[in-house]
């Protein structure tokens, strides 16, 4: 990895079908020096509360990608596929089978987080003299009325990183 580049890997998991999904822990920060200044990454993690399979809408919450730097930058966010073969669905994978969902950048769910990949976006920063902080939202998106079997536990791993 270059120099400038930070990455961290978080877990997506659900221990069962009306619980908890997290995206990188609750909260993880994670910094990295750079020619006499500093930048980090925050991830503030996303909890879908609770899924039924039997719901007739999507099961969505929000979490969010905070870069800060001390120094004038400029560099761009990506998120991994995690343990999925692609961005369009990404899959978490359970104890007996398999559950899609997404991870996006706008709150209709249109824009796919990744690396730039046809299909997917990234996001950008630029911080002038002193550096800056730019917060980047996730939206998380689980489909309706996905045939999963309960209680099982869902993982998936994405990394986010953060070029500058």
């Amino acid at each position: 990895m270059p120099k400038n580049a930070i990455s961290r890997i978080g877990t997506l998991s659900m221990k069962s079908v009306c619980s908890a999904f997290f995206l990188a822990v609750l909260l993880i920060t994670c910094s990295a020096d750079a020619e006499g200044g500093e930048c980090g990454i925050t991830i503030a993690g996303i909890d879908f509360s609770k899924y039924n399979p039997l719901c007739d809408t999507p099961t969505v919450a929000q979490g969010s990608i905070t870069v800060t730097c001390s120094m004038p930058a400029s560099g761009k966010v990506t998120v991994s596929t995690g343990w999925s073969q692609g961005f369009r669905p990404r899959t978490m994978t359970g104890d007996r089978e398999n559950m899609e969902y997404n991870l996006y950048t706008d709150s209709l769910c249109t824009e796919v987080w990744g690396n730039g990949e046809p299909g997917t976006v990234t996001g950008s920063f630029t911080f002038g003299e002193g550096g800056g902080l730019q917060i980047f939202p996730v939206y998380g998106r689980i489909p309706p009325k996905q045939d999963v079997y309960a209680p099982q536990i869902f993982r998936d791993s994405p990394a986010v990183t953060v070029l500058w």
